[in-house]
């Protein structure tokens, strides 16, 4: 976390006060960054205009000099300072400068008080394996769940106290569902990750955008997981996953247009992540935008050429268009891709039947049942390979399975 966000969080512990805006300055020789208090506090607290905070680095003696300042958009010199560090006390340094601006301005911007986040601490290794994770997690593929979740349990392992891993593997967790894991096994791995995370960080607005997941995906409480979105949002309007999960739950209400506005919100804020884009797959799918979703099924195979869920949209949806070809190619592949996904063995079962390929599909179809022998299959998407086939009963079975896993 750069100092200028630790000192903010410091400062301005309730969430309204951390709503900064944020703009660019042009830096000469240094980083410098500025940001913009909220009206209400400029006025209260006689500030006419932000804070500035630079910090730039000299090496001597081999370690690193950090001269940080703060002032007011008048010029007016409020603190400064510089730190001489071993490069493995960095993020504790940063901690330092940053309780220590806070500390300098706290008496004159806000009346005293105690926040949670002067508690909070920086293990590197620990941090080393959360960022890890990160990286894994946003490829969208199992092999990167896999490794994320095991970075993010390193990580808690050895920092136990930091609510950020757990959170990430809560999440991790729900994103496995339906392709790897079933609701109810994931709801059990769940709930205890979350609820460690707001132990320690009620404020953590990644936990609460997975409290909604888990409510709107595995409990079917709308309003449960509408109220954590909203949590969320107001904690940290900036927050991917909480703009992917209002694109959900919209979604989910037949709100296509706004499920659609929230998917672009969370492009914006980060366009690289395959996991929100295949979320987006679905909802143009099921609302009906068959070439939008050939296209974006493109756009995130060129983000991650081993996801296998986009080969297995693009190939439904091409094949409801009438390009069969392109159907069976992009089929083709999700099976070689996902083999271990039965939800993207179906899916790309579904594809080929719509492609007139019918002994392909029954293929397919048994490939994925033979999985549920010993992995969670969606049987609602199993179910809809079974009416591609014209296989009306088995469908109803399937479907009947489908509300008892809570597959959605």
């Amino acid at each position: 976390m750069p100092i200028h966000e630790c000192a903010i969080r410091i400062v301005f512990p309730c969430p309204d006060m951390q709503r900064i805006k944020r703009r660019k300055a042009e830096p000469v020789g240094s980083l410098e960054v500025v940001k913009e208090l909220p009206h209400q506090l400029r006025r209260s607290a006689g500030v006419r205009l932000v804070p500035r905070i630079s910090q730039h680095e000299e090496i001597r003696s081999g370690q690193p000099r950090l001269p940080a300042r703060v002032q007011t958009g008048d010029q007016t010199h409020l603190w400064a300072e510089s730190y001489e560090t071993p490069l493995t006390d960095i993020l504790k340094v940063q901690r330092e400068i940053a309780e220590r601006i806070t500390g300098s301005l706290r008496l004159q911007l806000l009346p005293s008080q105690e926040s949670r986040a002067t508690e909070a601490h920086f293990d590197p290794e620990a941090y080393r394996k959360y960022l890890l994770g990160l990286n894994e997690s946003r490829k969208g593929t199992h092999a990167g769940q896999k490794k994320a979740i095991q970075y993010f349990q390193d990580a808690i392992a050895i920092d136990p106290r930091d609510a950020h891993p757990y959170a990430a593997l809560a999440e991790e967790y729900s994103a496995s569902v339906p392709y790897y894991m079933g609701p109810k096994e994931a709801r059990a791995l769940i709930k205890p990750a979350v609820q460690k995370a707001l132990e320690i960080d009620p404020n953590l607005a990644s936990a609460h955008a997975t409290m909604g997941d888990t409510a709107l995906l595995m409990g079917w409480d709308w309003a449960a997981a509408k109220a954590e979105y909203d949590r969320a949002l107001e904690i940290n309007p900036n927050l991917p996953e909480t703009h992917l999960g209002y694109e959900i739950y919209f979604a989910t209400m037949g709100r296509y247009d706004e499920a659609i506005a929230h998917a672009r919100q969370a492009f914006l804020i980060d366009p690289l992540a395959v996991e929100t884009r295949t979320w987006t797959l679905w909802v143009n799918y099921f609302s009906g935008h068959l070439q939008d979703t050939v296209d974006e099924a493109k756009r995130t195979l060129e983000l991650e050429p081993q996801a296998a869920l986009p080969y297995a949209l693009r190939a439904v949806a091409s094949a409801d268009l009438g390009h069969k070809d392109e159907a069976v190619r992009a089929a083709q592949n999700a099976l070689r891709l996902g083999s271990d996904s039965g939800s993207v063995i179906a899916t790309a079962a579904s594809a080929l039947a719509r492609a007139g390929q019918p002994a392909l599909a029954r293929q397919a179809l048994n490939q994925a049942l033979e999985l549920e022998k010993q992995h969670f299959v969606c049987r609602f998407l199993v179910g809809g390979v079974y009416l591609d086939l014209g296989e009306t009963d088995q469908a109803y079975q399937s479907l009947e399975k489908a509300f008892l896993q809570r597959s959605s």
